[in-house]
C-alpha cells in the first residue's frame, strides 16, 4: 500500500471522526452525556474556559480525531490490507468497539467522569463512529486497485 494512500486516508478519515463526532456527541446527544457526568455537583467539563483555553482544547480535539484516523488508516493499509468500504467498516467497528470498551471501562473505574449509562452509550457512538470512519478508510484505501 502507497504511503500516500495511507496518509491521504489517515487524513480523511480523522476529519470523518471529527466531524461525525461533532455530530453525534456536540449535538444530539449533548444533552444526554451532560446528564450522564458523574462529576461533583457544581462542577462542569467546560466550566469558565477562555477563549485561548477553548482553542488550544480544540487543537487537541483535532489531533485526537486525526490520530484515531491514521490508527485505522495504518492498521488497514500497512497491516491488515483492507481496502473495501465493508471491510473497513467491520474493521472500524471492532477497533472502536474495543478501544472505546477498554478506555471506558478503565476510566469508569478510575474516575467520576461519566455514570455506567453514559460509559455504555460512549462505547456505542464510539463503535459507531470507527464503523464509518473505517468504512470511509477502507474504501479510500481500495480506490483505484484492480481487483
Amino acid at each position: 500500500m502507497s504511503t500516500q494512500k495511507v496518509i491521504i486516508s489517515g487524513i480523511v478519515g480523522g476529519i470523518v471522526y471529527f466531524f461525525l463526532g461533532w455530530l453525534l456527541y456536540g449535538i444530539l446527544l449533548k444533552d444526554f452525556m451532560m446528564a450522564h457526568e458523574s462529576l461533583p455537583a457544581g462542577i462542569s467539563g467546560a466550566i469558565h474556559r477562555t477563549d485561548k483555553e477553548m482553542m488550544k482544547q480544540m487543537l487537541y480535539l483535532i489531533a485526537g480525531n486525526m490520530a484515531f484516523g491514521f490508527l485505522l488508516s495504518i492498521i488497514f493499509g500497512r497491516w491488515a490490507g483492507v481496502t473495501t468500504l465493508v471491510g473497513g467498516l467491520i474493521g472500524g467497528a471492532m477497533l472502536g468497539f474495543l478501544i472505546s470498551g477498554g478506555m471506558d471501562c478503565i476510566m469508569y473505574a478510575t474516575t467520576n467522569l461519566m455514570s455506567r449509562t453514559g460509559m455504555a452509550v460512549d462505547v456505542l457512538i464510539f463503535t459507531v463512529l470507527s464503523a464509518v470512519a473505517g468504512a470511509v478508510v477502507g474504501w479510500m484505501l481500495g480506490m483505484g486497485s484492480k481487483e
